[in-house]
């Protein structure tokens, strides 16, 4: 009889990941969850904190996790802090799990780890471990990261379309019944058309069977969608 395996697939940012989060902070008696949670809000503060330019320090300082969920939900918080707290939901998730069922840590023989998009972050974490004990580090770490690429995301979206004020809308479509060669072909007329510069020109950022997801300023989207 073939072996049984395990899949963990962790996935990008389109789901709402707060009652999640909010479910894993009423979480009792996981003392490595607790950890966990803990140790991220206090990295990405400390990150926060060094951010001079990027974040207003008053709006973002938060007491503990629960205070910077809210602030998120109140639309206080800047989008870097959902890559943030999107890896900590992924990741707080998976601990939970593994810490009150008692199971044994996956292991390379019998499981597969997967993610997409954001989802990468807290599958590289899982995977470069061998125990909860040994993903805690790794995993704060990686909330880490994924707030640095929030803010890093943050800074170019600034610079790309910085003056404009539909800039905090989505960065992405998702285009059915496009192949992707059409889309190419429809991408170049498009640039060709108004001339866009390099830091203006829409691209695929995602192909799946049925549709393809362009990616670009919200302005660009707009205009090629009217095309």
């Amino acid at each position: 009889m073939a072996q049984s395996r395990q899949l963990f697939l962790f996935g990008d940012q389109t789901a709402d990941f707060v009652p999640k989060l909010r479910s894993l902070l009423s979480v009792q008696d996981s003392p490595i969850l607790a950890a966990f949670l803990d140790q991220s809000h206090y990295v990405v503060r400390a990150q926060m904190l060094q951010s001079m330019n990027t974040i207003d320090h008053k709006l973002a300082r938060t007491a503990d996790l629960r205070q910077m969920v809210q602030k998120y939900v109140d639309g206080k918080l800047t989008p870097a802090f959902r890559t943030a707290l999107v890896c900590l939901c992924q990741l707080g998730c998976f601990i939970r799990e593994y810490e009150e069922s008692g199971n044994m840590y996956p292991q390379p023989s019998d499981s597969y780890v997967l993610g997409f998009c954001m989802g990468s972050l807290a599958a590289v974490a899982v995977s470069c471990s061998r125990s909860l004990s040994e993903l805690l580090p790794i995993a704060v770490q990686t909330v880490l990261i994924a707030f640095r690429l929030g803010l890093c995301a943050l800074e170019m979206r600034d610079r790309v379309d910085g003056c404009s004020d539909d800039r905090g809308d989505p960065w992405s479509t998702i285009v059915w019944g496009l192949d992707p060669q059409q889309a190419r072909d429809q991408i170049e007329v498009f640039c060709q058309t108004t001339n866009a510069p390099q830091t203006r020109r829409p691209w695929i950022s995602c192909i799946s069977k049925n549709a393809i997801t362009l990616s670009g300023s919200p302005s660009t989207l707009r205009a090629f969608c009217e095309m």
